[in-house]
C-alpha cells in the first residue's frame, strides 16, 4: 500500500534561506502535556533555548509555551547545507521525545512518550509589521488561552 501522506509545505519555499519564521507545534491529539507534566515544559524550554548549540545559524527570537502547543518566531540567519526549517523543527521534537523518555524511566511516570503531532505550522514573516505582530501574539497568548483556538473547550 502506497503512503497516502503529502506534505503541507510550500514548493516553491526554499526553507534554508534566510528568514524568520512563525512557528506552531502541536502535542499529540493536542493533550495538555505541557500542563500535565511541568518537567515535560522545562525540557522544551530548555531545548528551544538550546537550539543554537545544534544551529549556529538559528536563533529563536521568542517563543511560548502552552499547555497543548508551542509558538515561537525562529530565524534563519544564514544559510548552512542540509539545515532547514523543517531539520530543525524535527531535530527539536526528537530532543524534547529523548529527554521526556528518560525522565519517564528516571521517575518511572505513567506516560507516553509520542508527544507531538506529525507536522507542524509555518508563516514565514514578511516584515517588521508581521514580525511585531507574531511577537505580540506570543507574548498575549497566555492571557487568551481561555479563548485560544487549541483549548478544548473552543474546539
Amino acid at each position: 500500500m502506497l503512503n497516502s501522506r503529502h506534505t503541507i509545505r510550500r514548493q516553491l519555499v526554499d526553507y534554508s534561506k534566510p528568514n524568520y519564521f512563525f512557528v506552531t507545534i502541536c502535542t499529540f491529539k493536542y493533550g495538555y502535556y505541557f500542563e500535565k507534566y511541568p518537567e515535560l515544559k522545562e525540557i522544551i524550554n530548555n531545548n528551544l533555548l538550546e537550539l543554537d548549540k545544534y544551529f549556529s545559524n538559528v536563533e529563536i527570537k521568542k517563543f511560548v509555551v502552552m499547555p497543548n502547543h508551542i509558538h515561537l518566531i525562529l530565524v534563519i540567519k544564514y544559510f548552512v547545507e542540509g539545515v532547514t526549517l523543517g531539520k530543525v523543527i524535527a531535530i527539536l521534537k526528537s530532543k524534547t521525545v529523548i529527554d521526556w523518555l528518560k525522565v519517564i524511566e528516571k521517575n518511572k511516570l505513567n506516560s507516553i512518550a509520542a508527544i507531538w503531532q506529525r507536522n507542524y505550522h509555518e508563516h514565514i514573516i514578511r516584515d517588521k509589521n508581521e514580525q511585531l505582530k507574531y511577537s505580540r501574539y506570543i507574548e498575549s497568548n497566555p492571557n487568551n488561552w481561555l479563548n485560544d483556538s487549541y483549548h478544548v473547550s473552543v474546539k
